[in-house]
């Protein structure tokens, strides 16, 4: 039965990742690669935040230097994430959160 359902989702989601894994993996499988997949769910687990802030997560720790960045930039251009609007005046950099759609 486990089978069957895992089956059923859309890729890189397992049956037992929270609702919303399985929201983000819907939203842009197939057409993101793994690592921008990853991105995308770490906007849905832990929300709004900045890029530098996103590529300094545990999750990302085996990745490049900007290699995170870049894949925030290329999911922003697809609409996948969008820039937040600015709140109380100029921020260090632009918080991403995952775009409505």
């Amino acid at each position: 039965m486990k089978r069957q359902l895992e089956l059923l989702l859309p890729p890189n989601v397992r049956a037992s990742d929270p609702p919303g894994s399985h929201d983000a993996a819907a939203l842009v499988a197939p057409s993101i690669s793994e690592t921008q997949a990853l991105v995308v769910a770490a906007f849905v687990l832990h929300g709004p935040m900045t890029a530098r802030t996103a590529e300094r997560l545990s999750c990302f720790g085996a990745y490049g230097f900007s290699t995170i960045r870049k894949r925030i930039s290329e999911l922003q251009l697809r609409g996948v994430l969008e820039a937040c609007p600015a709140v109380g005046g100029s921020a260090p950099g632009a918080i991403y959160r995952v775009a409505n759609r």
